[in-house]
């Protein structure tokens, strides 16, 4: 299923497909809590019909620091706000960058994507270097296949912001000297 084991949920999510209400795929080092899930599932509901999507905020902490530092945020090119829009009577934030490291999703919205299950279990496909600063391999971005990158599409309630957040717990981006680039990734 390609170069690594990130797309290793692919082939599963096709045989699982009949046998499951909800799909999660996520990297290793992310937290996701009972808590976090039964909200995403519930922000499925609140934003039925709007054409958006629920999503989560990783964050990590910096040494002994009590402040969670959004990475989302810090990964976005220019603003990090793409709009705050209203939906169903709670003010939303509409993230410019829709790259979270996870996705959380009902059966219904899995079948539309493996619908062609050779093209599903294809995806040897780049990222452009004009999108996220180099080419990378998109699954290494794991909810581009689900979240739309041109288009405003991930939507997070402002009153329950705090709820939706998950901890990469590598700490990475946040940690001098713990991130590395990747051999595979290439400066433009």
């Amino acid at each position: 299923t390609g170069h690594t084991s990130v797309g290793a949920f692919r082939p599963v999510y096709l045989e699982e497909v009949d046998g499951h209400d909800w799909f999660l795929n996520s990297e290793d080092d992310v937290v996701w809590t009972v808590g976090t899930i039964l909200e995403v599932m519930s922000e499925y509901s609140r934003l039925e019909g709007s054409g958006f999507l629920p999503g989560v905020l990783n964050f990590e902490r910096s040494g002994r620091s009590p402040w969670h530092y959004l990475t989302e945020f810090g990964l976005s090119k220019d603003r990090q706000a793409e709009d705050v829009r209203l939906i169903g009577g709670e003010w939303y934030l509409l993230p410019s960058n829709t790259y979270q490291r996870g996705v959380l999703a009902p059966n219904s919205l899995i079948r539309r994507h493996i619908e062609d299950p050779n093209a599903w279990l294809r995806f040897d496909f780049l990222v452009s270097a004009s999108m996220a600063g180099m080419e990378v391999a998109a699954e290494t971005l794991s909810a581009f296949w689900f979240y739309p990158v041109d288009v405003p599409s991930k939507a997070l309630p402002l009153r329950r912001l705090r709820r939706l957040l998950v901890r990469h717990s590598s700490d990475a981006f946040v940690t001098p000297g713990a991130r590395t680039t990747s051999s595979r990734s290439r400066r433009p």
